[in-house]
């Protein structure tokens, strides 16, 4: 069971007090670094300075999928600056779509050393697919879900397939 460490325990009144709905303090796997999954207001979020130009296409096809799924389900990585700002190196887009959609909170990991936030910028190298990729898994992704429900038609999925 997830834990709230007693020695953050005045670090994790802040967070609530600011309206963070903290939910678990834990030690990533890796390297055993603490950790806060938690639920933020998205106004607390900004986007690092450092970060890519956001990209109007990408935020609608991420609200479309989320609204399709019926689901946020990737939480974004947020890191309090030496401003005390709540920066996200890696969710700018997430947290645009959450907007977008109209949502009030985003699922967060909360890092608590403001320099890993610069660091998760050398994880975030999204390899630009080919067609061919993205043919192969469309192709893919029906053959999943004929499996489920083979009366369903290529057509009832096209949202899907578009994202």
């Amino acid at each position: 069971m997830p834990r709230k460490k007693e020695a953050k325990k005045d670090i994790i009144k802040e967070f609530e007090a600011e309206g963070i709905k903290v939910l678990s303090v834990y030690d990533e796997p890796y390297g055993g670094n603490e950790q806060i999954f938690a639920i933020m207001p998205v106004d607390l979020v900004r986007s690092a300075p450092f970060q890519r130009d956001l990209s109007s296409a990408h935020v609608k096809k991420l609200a479309q999928s989320i609204s399709h799924i019926g689901r946020f389900l990737d939480p974004i990585i947020v890191v309090k600056s030496s401003s005390g700002e709540y920066w996200t190196p890696n969710g700018h887009h997430r947290l645009e779509a959450a907007k977008l959609l109209g949502l009030k909170e985003i699922p967060v990991i909360l890092i608590l050393d403001e320099t890993v936030g610069r660091y998760v910028l050398a994880m975030n190298v999204e390899k630009a697919h080919t067609v061919r990729d993205k043919a192969l898994e469309v192709i893919k992704l029906y053959e999943e879900l004929l499996k489920d429900s083979p009366e369903r038609h290529e057509k009832e999925y096209e949202g899907v397939f578009e994202s």
